[in-house]
């Protein structure tokens, strides 16, 4: 399967966006949303695939992107995929280690995309692991590592409901992760777990769904509704287009929403959207 893989920023070989985006990536946990009202409800657990245990290939975190890519997406294919305990200690080792170069930034990104591959409990802590850590790199796009946890994250459901409220806290807690990016990936994670056709919006999503309403209302007028409280950031548009792509599944008919549109439109569609989920103050 060849992943479709759109020209954005890099960071630093890597893709970000087309990481996100392309059906390799998230073909892997390719599964729908439960149906929630305000917790996950139980399940029945699927029966396990039959583990294949798997090694990392000599030199996974050194070669192109195209190299990492056709691993990848063979990797993708194996079901039941577990890594072999010694290449599970050498993706823990980069997950743990700060995003403080290029080539830092880079294993650790490649490191989260395998872990997310692997569908133990294990997988699913050393992922919040990694956003736990709340780094704040001095470059923006080192923190693809942790675009790509939040993510895996939300694609996995149904989430462990112990990794909800942590998850949730990321986002809007008192402490929530220090870049924008990580923590919209992180309420768009946690927002997973609902139907987005529930109304009024569940209790607990409400706060979550008001962050990323703020989003869109940055570096716009209206912002002044709404203030922003992370460290200012005045490139938005992949940012608020993840947002409101979100908003857009609890509001079907909002139309679409353009990141670098006027200012006039992106509020009009925010205050239309906040109206239609009944946040309006």
């Amino acid at each position: 399967m060849q992943a479709n893989f759109p020209s954005t920023k890099r960071c630093p070989r890597l893709r970000i966006g087309a990481l996100l985006g392309g059906a390799a990536l998230w073909a892997m946990t390719a599964c729908g949303s439960p149906a929630n009202s305000e917790s996950p409800p139980e399940t029945t657990p699927a029966t396990p695939a039959v583990p294949v245990w798997t090694a990392l290939e000599k030199g996974w975190d050194l070669g192109t992107t195209l190299s990492f890519q056709t691993r990848f997406e063979a990797w993708n294919q194996v079901v039941g995929l577990q890594w072999e305990d010694a290449a599970w200690r050498e993706l823990l080792a980069a997950l743990r280690t700060p995003a403080d170069s290029g080539e830092a930034a880079e294993r650790a990104l490649r490191a989260a995309l395998c872990c997310s591959l692997d569908q133990r409990p294990g997988a699913i802590e050393a992922l919040y692991a990694r956003l736990e850590m709340r780094l704040e790199p001095e470059v923006r796009g080192y923190a693809a590592a942790e675009i790509v946890a939040a993510r895996a994250l939300g694609q996995r459901q149904p989430l462990p409901q112990p990794w909800l409220d942590p998850l949730r806290a990321l986002a809007v807690g008192p402490h929530p992760h220090p870049v924008l990016d990580v923590r919209v990936e992180c309420a768009r994670a946690f927002l997973e777990t609902y139907d987005p056709s529930t109304r009024p919006a569940p209790l607990r999503s409400q706060e979550v769904l008001r962050f990323l309403l703020r989003v869109l209302r940055a570096e716009t007028p209206d912002q002044r509704i709404d203030p922003p409280d992370w460290k200012r950031v005045e490139t938005l548009a992949w940012t608020k287009g993840r947002a409101a792509q979100v908003l857009s599944a609890w509001v079907p008919d909002a139309g679409d929403y353009t990141p670098d549109g006027s200012w006039p439109a992106q509020n009009a569609w925010t205050s239309a959207v906040e109206q239609a989920l009944g946040l309006a103050r």
